[in-house]
């Protein structure tokens, strides 16, 4: 996926917490030296909640350099 201007990747993983299915959908992005996470955890579909989901990461602007820079300097 792209993230601001970089790009990421999104996992859709399926779990049970006692018992109960659970959706988990997450994003991540690299940029520069910074890793930047999103995670929804629902329980059954994700559906109803990942357009609101997406749209928050998506909405996502770095001031991050896209080379980082080393610690110290």
């Amino acid at each position: 996926v792209g993230l601001a201007g970089s790009q990421g990747w999104v996992q859709r993983i399926e779990a049970r917490a006692n018992g109960e299915p659970l959706r988990i959908k997450t994003v991540t992005g690299v940029i520069g030296q910074c890793s930047y996470d999103w995670i929804l955890i629902v329980p059954g579909g994700l559906e109803d909640h990942e357009i609101v989901f997406d749209r928050w990461w998506e909405s996502f602007r770095s001031d991050a350099p896209e080379t980082g820079r080393e610690a110290g300097e």
